[in-house]
């Protein structure tokens, strides 16, 4: 009769296994889902006559600041945007604060090394610049409708 009884609490062991498995589980799947990346409030427009396909996160973010003034074929780069909440996505995407992003506009114009980004408060206005000015880069809400056929979305690498 000795061996045909089960130890008391191995049922349990086992429930308390797969509950450990599933709460690893529950709490691994945001990492996942970060790994994949995040849909971006913010949408990267140029010219259809600009060559670039896609950019680097870490390119845009150089564009943005200053840091990078030309494109490869030593066209002067135009960087643009429209002013917004998207903002504050595009600034926290490439590592920034809002704030820290807008403090170093200021001191790019305070140095005169260059201009800052040009700023647009209504879509139509920023979009017919990118149309006029075949070198410009553009941020964007991405809920922005609709985009003249001469202007192109590249998407962010990381």
């Amino acid at each position: 009769m000795q061996g045909t009884m089960k130890p008391k609490g191995k049922g349990m062991g086992r429930f308390a296994g797969t509950i450990l498995v599933m709460t690893l589980v529950l709490l691994l799947l945001p990492s996942v889902a970060f790994l994949q990346g995040r849909e971006h409030l913010y949408r990267v427009v140029v010219h259809v006559e600009n060559p670039i396909r896609t950019i680097p996160r870490e390119k845009l973010k150089r564009i943005f600041t200053g840091k990078i003034r030309y494109w490869p074929d030593h066209q002067k780069i135009l960087p643009i945007y429209l002013d917004g909440e998207h903002l504050t996505d595009f600034a926290e995407d490439v590592g920034l604060s809002r704030s820290d992003l807008q403090q170093r506009w200021v001191r790019l114009s305070l140095q005169g090394v260059t201009e800052p980004p040009r700023r647009f408060e209504r879509a139509e206005d920023a979009l017919a610049f990118l149309v006029a000015h075949p070198t410009a880069i553009g941020i964007f809400p991405s809920s922005l409708s609709e985009t003249p056929s001469v202007l192109k979305e590249i998407p962010v690498e990381p």
